[in-house]
């Protein structure tokens, strides 16, 4: 990726990625991004609601708002601004972003309220590694959707974020749902069940006002369905449907 750029180029990484190996095969500028940025790096930092951009041109300062956006939102937004700030658009541009972020559906998006609970649409999470993000961007004592066509993965991790987070429930379905139940901690309460409409009607049934139903399945869909797509309009249909009973 890297072994073409010359001193002219820029090469932008999130802070965690600061051992990365592509660091020792670039000629470009190193720039980076994420919350709280070490001050001897140049790039872009959020400490708080405090924007502050180091390096290629003026250095400046910025309060933005970042309450109404997920964890991993913020992180995104940080990376697409610094792509446009090291591309020369002009600041006050830039950072409409944080007002008006570009969400894509099936991405922790949330399809509606019903009697106080909220429902999240996060299909597109075939994996562990995206189920993790969505656990940690929702708030605690939330019901989770896990299941379908598992990928073999080790669950340990998953396992230790669902307990840390303080999961209240996790329903698991599909062809896998055995296999996700058995191998999350004893301490989270779950329920395995055949498919992922019974999951929904489960988790609607047993969900307070306050709280919150992540659909984050960590898992393939072509048990049930054609495609994550396809689950998440499901999930979508069904939440719409609740909402409509009440209409």
């Amino acid at each position: 990726i890297t072994q073409n750029q010359t001193i002219e180029d820029a090469l932008l990484l999130h802070k965690d990625l600061s051992v990365y190996p592509i660091l020792q095969k670039t000629r470009g500028r190193l720039y980076w991004f994420g919350r709280d940025l070490d001050p001897s790096r140049d790039g872009l930092s959020l400490a708080g609601d405090l924007l502050e951009w180091r390096g290629a041109g003026p250095h400046w300062k910025s309060q933005v708002k970042v309450d109404h956006l997920f964890p991993h939102e913020v992180e995104n937004l940080l990376g697409a601004i610094s792509v446009l700030l090291l591309l020369g658009i002009e600041l006050d541009q830039a950072i409409t972003l944080f007002e008006h972020p570009l969400r894509l559906p099936h991405r922790i998006e949330e399809v509606g309220v019903h009697r106080g609970v909220r429902y999240l649409n996060d299909s597109k999470s075939t994996n562990c590694h995206s189920a993790i993000a969505a656990l940690k961007a929702v708030p605690t004592d939330s019901i989770w959707l896990v299941g379908g066509q598992g990928k073999g993965e080790d669950l340990s991790e998953l396992a230790h974020i669902a307990r840390d987070h303080e999961v209240r429930l996790a329903i698991c379905f599909g062809r896998d749902g055995e296999i996700f139940s058995a191998g999350l901690d004893p301490e989270i309460q779950t329920r395995i069940v055949p498919t992922m409409r019974e999951a929904f009607e489960l988790a609607a049934a047993e969900a307070r006002k306050g709280d919150t139903v992540l659909l984050s399945p960590a898992a393939a869909s072509f048990d049930e369905f054609q495609s994550f797509e396809d689950r998440g309009e499901h999930f979508r249909k069904w939440v719409h449907e609740l909402k409509g009973k009440e209409s």
